[in-house]
């Protein structure tokens, strides 16, 4: 199967090139230009990368689109204009992967960036799917205390990542009202305490014990008796006195897991 790359932004000219030379490569290419259609197309069929120019035509933020992409743990390459600091750290904050400036590279450093992603991609799935066959399953996770960042000027005596039990925990989430820093997600365990992952929502699941489910875009929940109080008319669930609308397209994955879980 071709690995999927999506182009998307205003270079047309340039990308009419690349495309032709992606796919001559041994790729699957999509141009699509409009920021609303990327999202709608990942839905169907993740691709392995995301090239992205510096605008986009429909004026959509290329940044947000950035960290879209990094909540799903899909690597964008972004073409800047020009050599801008401030674009730069735009970028750097949004999550991008790889970043070029449209005339300070030629399209074979291009191609090869996207061929050591793509095998990337392809090797963190591999240890994945040898981990998962190998019979021994996780009991918990290691969370940091607080945002890498600030762990580098920590103490040695101050403890800078916790393990925590997978049946302790309630949620994992990437609300934002909870995140000071791009490219992370929090999770809450049955003390209260906060913390963080340098994670995807859509990363991480694929880790957690068949008694988590995914609601919406933005939580995990568990589904434990312990935590899980109750439903409201079907499309609202309560948690630890938290009321939470699962969303269309979780619900179907939702039921699945209650009616699994659930007489």
């Amino acid at each position: 199967m071709c690995s999927q790359i999506i182009l998307t932004g205003d270079v047309a000219e340039y990308y009419r090139n690349l495309q032709q030379t992606l796919i001559q490569s041994g790729f699957s290419v999509a141009n699509i230009s409009k920021a609303y259609q990327v999202l709608e197309a990942i839905k169907d069929s993740k691709p392995d990368v995301v090239v992205a120019a510096e605008y986009l035509q429909d004026d959509d933020d290329i940044f947000y689109l950035s960290e879209q992409m990094a909540k799903l743990n899909i690597p964008v390459i972004f073409i800047a204009g020009n050599d801008d600091k401030q674009i730069f750290e735009l970028a750097m904050n949004a999550g991008v992967t790889a970043y070029f400036t449209k005339k300070r590279h030629n399209q074979i450093d291009l191609i090869r960036q996207v061929q050591l992603l793509v095998q990337m991609q392809k090797a963190q799935s591999a240890n994945y799917l040898h981990f998962s066959q190998s019979g021994i399953p996780k009991i918990g996770i290691t969370g940091l205390t607080t945002y890498l960042q600030k762990i580098k000027n920590m103490g040695y005596n101050e403890i800078s990542r916790k393990v925590v039990r997978y049946e302790n925990i309630i949620w994992f989430s990437n609300d934002k009202n909870h995140l000071k820093h791009t490219n992370y997600i929090w999770f809450e365990d049955v003390k209260g305490h906060i913390y963080y992952l340098k994670e995807s929502l859509s990363g991480i699941y694929q880790q957690l014990p068949h008694y988590f489910v995914r609601i919406n875009d933005s939580y995990i929940i568990n589904m434990m008796p312990d935590y899980l109080e109750g439903r409201i008319n079907g499309s609202n669930i309560v948690v630890k006195g938290q009321r939470f609308g699962i969303s269309r397209t979780y619900k179907n994955l939702f039921e699945k897991k209650y009616k699994t879980l659930y007489a």
